[in-house]
Formats: C-alpha cells, sequence, structure tokens
C-alpha cells in the first residue's frame, strides 16, 4: 500500500478524519504495513500496549479471559487505547484468519501529535463521542434487562398456585416438596427485587438472621438431584457435632453452597462422589465441598474467585466471584480452595456463629 493509499484510508476512519492532507501525508509515512498468518496473537491480555492496528484484510477475534467477544471485521481497528494511555491490554486478539495489518506505534503517534495539537484535539473529540455512543447502548441495554426483570417478577405471580395445592395435598411428602417450592420461588422473587434495585442504584437491605445451617443443607439437599449436571453424582452430607443457630442471610448462603456444589457436579465424572461437610471450630462454622474430579493447576487457582474468569466453554465466570462477595463481603467471613491435579479441588467458606456485620 502506497502513502496516497494510505491517506485515503486513514480518512475514512473516525480516529483520523479530522486530520488535514498535510498531517495525514506526515503521518502516513511512518505507519508500517504488515501481514500475519491464521493464530497470530496480536496482543495478548495483561501485557503492555504498545501499538494500535488497523484491519485491512481477514478478521480478528477478541477474547476477554479466554472468552470470545467479538470479531473484528476490515475496515476497523483494535488497541487504540494504547497510544492514548500507558495501560495494559484489556483483552486479547488473535488472527482467526490471515490478515493483513497497518501497524501504528505509540512512539510514532506521540512523536506526531506533540507537533499537531490541533490533531490531538480532533483525536480526543472522536474518542469522546465513541464513549457517549457506548454509554448509550450500555444504557439502553441496562434499560432491556430491567423491563426484563420486571416482567418475569410479574410472571411469578403465577406460581402461587403452589399455595393452593399446599392446601389441597394430603400426602407429607407431597406437601414437604411444595413447601420447597414455594420457598425457592420467595427467593427468586427477592433476587429479582435485588436486581431492580441494584439497576436503580437503590440501597437494598440485605438481613443477617439467625438460623439453622443444617436445616438449609436438608433443604438443598432434596433440590440437588434436579440439576443435570448432579442427577448422576452422589451427595453425602456430613453434618460433623452440634452446630447452633447463628445469623445469616439463608438465600445467599444458599446460592453460594448451590453455586459450589454445581461446580463440583461439573467437574466430576459420572457416579463419582461429592462430599459436602459442615462443622463448627472456635467461634465459626466451616462448610467443604469436595469432588472427585481431575483438579485445578496452581495458576488457576489463583485466579477463580475473579469476575468473568472461568474454564468452562460456556461459562460466564461469575459464580464463584459472587460467592467471594457474598461470604467475604456480606458475613464476614473467609472462602478458599485447595486443588491438586488429577486429586480433585476442596471449597471451602467459613462464616462468624457471632457476627455484627449488618447490610
Amino acid at each position: 500500500m502506497n502513502s496516497q493509499e494510505k491517506i485515503a484510508l486513514l480518512q475514512n476512519i473516525d480516529l483520523f478524519c479530522g486530520f488535514d492532507d498535510t498531517e495525514l501525508a506526515c503521518f502516513a509515512e511512518t505507519i508500517e504495513e504488515l501481514s500475519l498468518p491464521a493464530g497470530t496473537t496480536l496482543f495478548a491480555e495483561g501485557t503492555p500496549g504498545q501499538d494500535m492496528f488497523i484491519l485491512l484484510q481477514g478478521s480478528l477475534q477478541i477474547f476477554k479471559n479466554k472468552r470470545a467477544i467479538t470479531t473484528v471485521q476490515p475496515i476497523n481497528y483494535v488497541g487504540e487505547m494504547a497510544i492514548v494511555e500507558e495501560k495494559t491490554r484489556s483483552a486479547s486478539v488473535i488472527c482467526s484468519t490471515p490478515v493483513n495489518l497497518l501497524r501504528i506505534t505509540a512512539a510514532q503517534f506521540n512523536t506526531y501529535l506533540a507537533s499537531q495539537p490541533n490533531s490531538l484535539v480532533s483525536l480526543l473529540k472522536t474518542l469522546s463521542q465513541r464513549i457517549r455512543k457506548d454509554t448509550r447502548q450500555i444504557a439502553e441495554e441496562y434499560e432491556k434487562a430491567n423491563i426484563l426483570i420486571h416482567d418475569m417478577r410479574n410472571a411469578m405471580s403465577a406460581f402461587l398456585l403452589l399455595d393452593l395445592m399446599v392446601e389441597d395435598s394430603s400426602s407429607a411428602e407431597q406437601k414437604r416438596y411444595l413447601s420447597l417450592l414455594q420457598k425457592r420461588r420467595r427467593d427468586v422473587t427477592t433476587m429479582m427485587e435485588e436486581a431492580l434495585a441494584n439497576a436503580k442504584r437503590l440501597q437494598f437491605h440485605k438481613r443477617l438472621e439467625p438460623d439453622s445451617l443444617p436445616d438449609l443443607l436438608n433443604d438443598l439437599a432434596v433440590t440437588f438431584p434436579c440439576h443435570p449436571d448432579l442427577h448422576d453424582k452422589q451427595i453425602d452430607i456430613q453434618i460433623v457435632g452440634q452446630i447452633p443457630d447463628f445469623p445469616f442471610n439463608r438465600l445467599d448462603i444458599g446460592r453460594v453452597i448451590n453455586n459450589l456444589v454445581i461446580n463440583a457436579g461439573q467437574a466430576s465424572p459420572a457416579n463419582s462422589l461429592i462430599q459436602i461437610t459442615l462443622s463448627a471450630k472456635s467461634d465459626q462454622t466451616v462448610v467443604e465441598v469436595s469432588d472427585q474430579g481431575t483438579g485445578l493447576s496452581p495458576d488457576i487457582l489463583d485466579k477463580i474467585f475473579l469476575p468473568h474468569f472461568t474454564t468452562k466453554e460456556n461459562g460466564s465466570g461469575l459464580g464463584l466471584a459472587a460467592c467471594k462477595e457474598i461470604i467475604e463481603s456480606g458475613h464476614g467471613g473467609t472462602i478458599s480452595a485447595d486443588s491438586k491435579n488429577g486429586s480433585g479441588t476442596i471449597f471451602r467458606f467459613t462464616l462468624p456463629m457471632v457476627t455484627a456485620h449488618h447490610d
């Protein structure tokens, strides 16, 4: 690509459309063109940012925490923030096909802009417009999510029919199952109310009330086999000693246990054992969930509680991050994991049995 072709290309890219022809001509002479084969990592998440790239031919795949986010097609650019601020890359970019690119280094960009303040102002205006556009799109998507949660909450009213079924039932076992369904209905309704409160930036008060952790475990045990990742697993619950009632949020601790047990089921082969152990040590309770999966390597163990980090193909990376928030911020407890490759994983969380922590 000669200089005139580069100038014509830059004129059609929003970052450079405010530059005049003379400025673009000087800048275009410094830009390198390169070709890369499929599979090449253009840059990796967490590494220092030095260059931006304009895609001329082929396609690029953007990954965040090893999860594919989007595909970039010509004519578009990636890595532009690396030449504006000195921060590490927020995502990884890999060539999904052979590509042709223009590379603009941070040094080239800074040298050019240092003598062209008008071009710098134009660039900042473009970036500001893009941020406003992205903010509007996020707000629109947020609003759609709020509407969906609102309508889901309304749809939950149909589950009030469970109350009539309890009244008409003569079977003690059936009444117990219906009672559990009623509890889950209330739990889902509460989570929807919390989601709507968060969306409106309202404070959602969570109460820590005296409750029985063994009773919660026994209630959850009835529902575990319903989950597709648990129906072919053996789940054993061991309650060691006497566990007195103490203040905790029953819904949130149930969410934590559910997440840990389902994760254990996903990591374990069919017909294997998932062990849940509840015990008391000094002034705290200890809950352990162990599986017979293949275990986790040390580098993965260091990251599993980070938001959006996942080793699952379709995982969100939010479950364990939510567990950490509930246990540590919501209850003043601790959560950790121990594992070795080939020998399974043990997740462990503690809860203080006397706490003054209230949200």
